[in-house]
């Protein structure tokens, strides 16, 4: 997976993990709201993709 741009620009790298390690990981978003709003908004994007990925099964 190629990581975006705005991913880049922010030292965010892609890294493959269990379904279970990404949901406990992602889930933390909201430690960034007040020191990286990007950050959070990444993880939050992927834990709702996540979320819905999971729904779907």
């Amino acid at each position: 997976m190629k990581p975006t741009t705005i991913e880049i620009e922010n030292g965010l790298k892609p890294k493959w993990v269990n379904t279970k390690e990404a949901l406990g990981i992602f889930s933390k978003y909201n430690e960034y709201a007040k020191t990286f709003e990007v950050k959070r908004g990444l993880y939050l994007r992927e834990l709702k993709a996540l979320k819905e990925l999971i729904i779907q099964k």
